[in-house]
């Protein structure tokens, strides 16, 4: 009398689950296809390929009511890998190459590979920026034919390409300028060109009149200009390669 007790208590929680399912799966196919659905029955599913085994599970089969293209739908769930979505709903609608419960299976496994493969060919291409940088910015230039020529043969001289030539040549270090070192906090203060620096002069890294020493001329950016300081020793001409050391 207990074992039957048993087994009939174990078969109500058996029908209980298998209801909420059902009806879980209902939902899923009312949210999807705007349909209401009838279960009609569970037809188990076995795929293989190649010998191997590549979905088994169970497929629930269901009439639908007034849905404009299709008059059934299978639907099953299954869990996933992602903790933010721990389960996933299918439902596939019966179709000309979707008549079964297997036809369905294969056309869910087709489109899963299909996606797949759309993701590996989206990671092709240009690398992510880190997270804060933008591309650049193009930004169209008008050029004469004349102007081409020579920007290609200096941009040839420099073993560089036309673009690479034009922001070297507007943002590289291309400005002539004075400049001095300031020996107390390691500075490079600049000065115009037409304006060279005093033995005691201002340095503008420091905000006052330094002892500056090693007084030259050289080349530095746009950028550098701008703040009067040189982050590294001031090339000797524009097309030589920055020293290794600040001072």
């Amino acid at each position: 009398m207990l074992r039957s007790w048993n087994f009939s208590f174990q078969a109500g929680i058996v029908l209980l689950i298998m209801t909420n399912y059902i009806q879980e799966l209902r939902d899923v196919i009312r949210r999807l296809h705007g349909s209401e659905a009838t279960h009609v029955e569970s037809v188990p599913v076995k795929e293989t390929f190649q010998g191997q085994t590549v979905w088994e599970g169970i497929v629930e089969v269901f009439d639908l009511k007034d849905h404009p293209t299709a008059h059934r739908a299978y639907a099953w769930a299954h869990d996933t890998d992602n903790p933010k979505n721990p389960r996933r709903h299918v439902a596939v609608l019966h179709a000309h190459q979707v008549k079964s419960a297997e036809d369905a299976v294969r056309a869910f496994i087709i489109q899963e590979s299909r996606m797949a493969q759309q993701k590996k060919a989206r990671k092709v291409g240009r690398p992510k920026l880190p997270k804060g940088e933008a591309k650049g910015r193009i930004v169209p230039v008008r050029f004469t034919r004349n102007d081409l020529k020579v920007m290609e043969a200096a941009a040839r001289a420099r073993n560089q390409t036309v673009s690479e030539w034009i922001r070297s040549t507007v943002m590289g270090r291309n400005i002539e300028i004075w400049y001095a070192f300031c020996p107390d906090k390691l500075h490079i203060p600049l000065f115009e060109i037409d304006s060279p620096p005093k033995q005691r002069d201002y340095c503008h890294g420091c905000g006052c009149d330094k002892e500056l020493h090693g007084i030259d001329k050289g080349y530095v950016s746009h950028e550098e200009r701008n703040n009067r300081l040189a982050s590294s020793r001031p090339l000797s001409n524009p097309d030589s390669k920055p020293s290794p050391s600040r001072l």
